[in-house]
Parts: C-alpha cells; sequence; structure tokens
C-alpha cells in the first residue's frame, strides 16, 4: 500500500541514494512513483524482459508494445522518471527494441531509452557474493555499474519471524529458501568463513551471536560498495536495496523494514560530504557529491587500538569542488 511505499522509499532517502531501479518492471503501482516524486529519487524503468537467459522473448510483440504504450502514458506525468531500459543484461528482439524506441520517444519525449541494463554505456553483473571490501577498490568502474551486491543478513528478531524457533540454528533448507545458499550467486559459504576469520569460530555457535558479528560484515562490505565508486563517482545501483521477500541476502533493510547494519553502511558512505579510507591506493579521500564547492575543510584521521587508545593522528586541509574526489 501507500504506507509501505513511503516508508521503503524514504528509507531510500535516509540512505543518501538517488535511484531505484524498477528491476524488470515489477512494481507497477502509482504509489510508488507518487514516493519517488515526494523523497526526489528517481527512477530508472525497465521494460518486462528479464536476462535472455532468464525469460523468453515475448511471444507477442504487439502486446508487449500496447502494454508498453499504456504504462508510459501512465507513469510519465511522474517527474522521478529518470530513463527506460528494454531489457535486463541483454538486448531485447531488433524489432522490438525498435519499437520500445519510438513508443519512448513518441509518449515520453526527451526521455533516455537504453536497450540494455549492462552494456554500452552502463555495465553490470555483480558481483553478488561477499568479498572483503578492498576487492571493490580493485574493481575500478568506467561506466555507471546497474547491479552489484552480497548478502545482508537479518537481526535476530527478523530472523525468528522468518524461520521459526526450529530451524534457527544451524543454517538449513529452510535458510536456503530465504537466500542462504552455500554456493550459487550468493555464495554464502564465503560470508561464514568472514564472519570466522574476523571473529572466531565462537562467532558461529548460534543464530544470535552469528547475526550479531554479521552485522560487521553487513556494514564493511555494503559501505565500501559505495566508497568505491565515490573514487570515480560513476554511478553505482545495488542488487538489491529493497527486500520482496523475507530473506538474508541482498538488501538493505529486511522484509520486515528493520534496518540492517548494511543500511547505515550505505547511508555513510553516501553522505554528501564524506571522508574515507582507500585501501587499494592506501590513502584518505575526501569526497563531495555535491554540486557546490567548498573550500577551509579539515580531514582528521585517528588510528586507535581495540581499547580505544590512540596511536596515530593527523590532519590536513582540503577545498573541495563540486562532484569531486580528492587524496587528502
Amino acid at each position: 500500500g501507500a504506507d509501505e511505499y513511503d516508508k521503503a522509499v524514504s528509507y531510500h532517502k535516509e540512505m543518501n541514494l538517488n535511484m531505484i531501479r524498477n528491476w524488470v518492471g515489477q512494481t507497477g503501482d502509482e504509489e510508488f512513483y507518487d514516493a519517488c516524486d515526494k523523497y526526489g529519487i528517481l527512477v530508472w524503468q525497465d521494460f518486462w524482459l528479464a536476462n535472455p537467459t532468464d525469460g523468453p522473448d515475448p511471444d507477442d510483440e504487439d502486446m508487449f508494445i500496447a502494454n508498453a504504450e499504456d504504462y508510459v502514458k501512465l507513469i510519465r506525468r511522474h517527474p522521478s522518471i529518470g530513463m527506460y531500459c528494454g531489457r535486463n543484461e541483454g538486448y531485447p528482439p531488433a524489432t522490438l527494441n525498435a519499437r520500445l524506441v519510438q513508443t519512448v520517444g513518441k509518449y515520453h519525449p526527451g526521455m533516455l531509452y537504453i536497450p540494455s541494463s549492462a552494456d554500452d554505456g552502463v555495465s553490470g553483473h555483480g558481483p553478488y557474493r561477499a568479498v572483503e571490501p578492498d576487492t571493490y577498490f580493485a574493481m575500478p568502474a568506467s561506466k555507471f555499474h546497474t547491479e552489484r551486491g552480497m548478502p545482508a543478513i537479518m537481526n535476530i528478531g527478523s530472523l525468528t519471524a522468518t524461520l521459526g524457533e526450529d530451524h534457527l540454528w544451524p543454517s538449513d533448507d529452510v535458510w536456503g529458501q530465504h537466500d542462504f545458499t552455500r554456493t550459487g550467486a550468493q555464495g554464502d559459504t564465503a560470508f561464514l568463513g568472514m564472519v570466522a576469520r574476523r571473529f572466531g569460530e565462537e562467532a558461529l555457535e548460534s543464530a544470535e551471536s552469528f547475526t550479531e558479528y554479521a552485522q560487521y560484515i553487513n556494514y564493511d562490505g555494503y559501505r565500501a560498495m559505495y566508497e568505491a565508486n565515490n573514487v570515480a563517482r560513476k554511478g553505482l545501483l545495488i542488487w538489491m536495496s529493497h527486500s520482496a521477500w523475507p530473506s538474508l541476502a541482498w538488501q538493505t533493510y529486511d522484509y520486515y523494514f528493520d534496518k540492517t547494519a548494511a543500511f547505515y553502511g550505505v547511508m555513510k558512505a553516501c553522505e554528501p560530504l564524506h571522508v574515507q579510507f582507500n585501501p587499494s591506493a592506501m590513502t584518505v579521500q575526501a569526497v563531495n557529491s555535491t554540486i557546490c564547492g567548498t573550500d577551509s575543510l579539515t580531514v582528521k584521521i585517528v588510528l586507535t587500538n581495540l581499547k580505544d587508545e590512540e596511536g596515530y593522528s593527523k590532519t590536513a586541509k582540503v577545498c573541495l569542488a563540486e562532484d569531486t574526489t580528492i587524496d587528502a
């Protein structure tokens, strides 16, 4: 309903995000677009074509185009519409693509249309599993990247509501039904390994300890995705920011609207004026993602041990032009 859409889109605003991808056009309610208008969030609007390996081409192109025309006429009044895309991770059939170009041009003139979500001027294809934060910095983005994500574990209350007491621990097939799979795109074996390496095997002794320590992995991973994007500021859409099913993967807040640590990692990384450590370049960077330059800023770095005792600190003066990232 309208309240749920309002809450979901307001969460994106709170995370300092400015675009939501309506993946393969799966959300068709006007309340979604109303909420995006309200909060100033752009919509990347897909048409209804999955990756060619995931879904067939339409049997009836005339029906598809009739639906596309109706849909464009329905949503074109919304200022939140940012662009249209023909297909997820591939191209529509040539005849259909030509007609989609015509449809957007006729019914929403001046609006951008691209055929594929992962080709030409944009890129995609993940990764979708947990990797160490510095991995994202080692994959410099030369284009707007449309899909990147990792598992995001719910807090214990949501996990209990999803799985029930009988399946809380250890992880079993019920976990798998909620997207916690050891192999495949999620690759949760890697996630478990990261928790164990950082916090010891005792972190994997219960659902309570696992969900607690997993939040650190959630935070570091999702923050690093966007901090890596800050280096060149080409743009990043994550798979996924909103969970349409009680899930243990690909979300920033869960199905019950409980914010995971991933939420706060994204919010921090995407703040308009930001300081970050680039582990690939081994530099401290200052980021200005606004349209206003600013000067006379001070960047301060402090290193502490686990007892919060300061071991090193340094400050630097920086001037930041609009839309820029510099080494401090």
